[in-house]
Parts: structure tokens; sequence; C-alpha cells
């Protein structure tokens, strides 16, 4: 069995390492030791990315995770009146 290293994330340096590890499992199988392992690094580096945001954002409110967004607002995701449209970054104006 592969032992898998899990650890906390207090530093740039820990959470460069964590998004290394989440690269090289990503495409896990689920319900595999690997899968396992990926969410576990994905929860620890969100959680150390919410803590650095609180902290050099004071006055922001959160984010619920995507999840509870798209239940709060079934419309993410799902666009049939096209009431959202996507800003190409290159040209800083919706297009048609």
């Amino acid at each position: 069995m592969t032992k898998f290293e899990i650890r906390p994330i207090k530093t740039e340096e820990d959470h460069a390492w964590a998004v290394g590890q989440i690269d090289l499992f990503w495409g896990s199988e689920e319900g595999t030791p690997e899968f396992e392992y990926l969410m576990d690094l994905s929860e620890l580096v969100s959680n150390y990315e919410d803590e650095i945001t609180r902290r050099d954002f004071p006055d922001r409110e959160p984010q619920p995770p995507y999840q509870e967004r798209e239940a709060l607002s079934p419309e993410i995701g799902q666009d049939p009146d096209k009431k959202f449209r996507p800003i190409p970054f290159f040209l800083g104006a919706p297009h048609e």
C-alpha cells in the first residue's frame, strides 16, 4: 500500500508543494486511495487559500463552496437565456 503524505499548509512553500501533489494526482479514479488523497489535499489547499484571502482582504465576504453557490443560484453553469455572457479578457467587452 502506498503511503501518502498529508501535512499542514502554513506557508507558501507548503502551498506550492500541495498544489504540485494535486497536479500529480489530478484525474485519479473516484473510490481509489489516490482520489481520496487528492480530495484531502484539495480541502487543505482550499482552507489555506480562504485563510489567506481573509487575512489579505478582511472586508471581503467569504464565498461559499461552488456546490453551495450552485444550490443557491441554479443558473450557474446553465444559461439557456444567455443572461450571463462571458467577457473575453483580451477584448474587455462582452461579445455578441
